[in-house]
């Protein structure tokens, strides 16, 4: 390499010539080691806006397209009620690469029927309904759930939660009429 294109190539760097950084790759003594060549990574995920990261660094929300170089990434996606889902992704010269991430929530679900219908549902003591009411937002583990109906003695029970749909189908009883007297024997002697 002659001394004119070596005093070029420190003259760029020390300007700050992006463009050059972006074609190739310069060692410290300013030999030309190798060419990049830019591909295009696309992430998608249902659903969106899922925290991306490429490496174990935070790159952005799905979805999103990252430029970078031929290589072996490692993908996690993150999203707050969902688990975390991992994948090497293979990228090729000049390859575009779309991945597309199914994430599975980590909430379970539960439907209540009850008899009679109408009842009031309260879970770690918060409403979220009557039945017959299905509620997918609860967190794995035990959890206490309640129903109540006027005139019914209320149903209060624990659960546990897991990644699987529940069906549970609760019948009330009917609360003593107030007032009312059971009879009573009486002796006449």
């Amino acid at each position: 390499m002659s001394k004119e294109f070596k005093l070029f190539l420190m003259i760029l760097l020390i300007l700050g010539a992006g463009f050059l950084s972006n074609k190739i790759i310069i060692t410290g003594k300013f030999h030309i080691v190798e060419e990049k060549t830019d591909v295009e990574l696309i992430v998608l995920s249902d659903p969106n806006n899922a925290d991306v990261f490429l490496g174990g660094n935070y790159v952005g929300k799905t979805p999103i397209t990252i430029s970078t170089i031929p290589g072996t990434y490692d993908i996690t996606l993150k999203k707050a009620g969902y688990y975390d889902l991992n994948e090497y992704v293979d990228i090729e010269k000049d390859q575009r690469k779309d991945v597309f991430f199914e994430l599975e929530s980590s909430f379970g679900r539960i439907y209540f029927e009850s008899d009679p219908v109408n009842a009031e549902v309260f879970i770690d003591g918060v409403h979220k309904g009557i039945t017959p009411k299905l509620i997918s937002d609860l967190s794995d583990g035990v959890h206490t759930i309640k129903l109540v109906k006027e005139n019914y003695i209320d149903y209060v029970n624990q659960i546990v939660v897991g990644k699987q749909e529940k069906k549970v189908f609760i019948k009330l009883e009917k609360k003593p009429k107030e007032g009312f007297a059971s009879p009573l024997y009486f002796d006449k002697n």
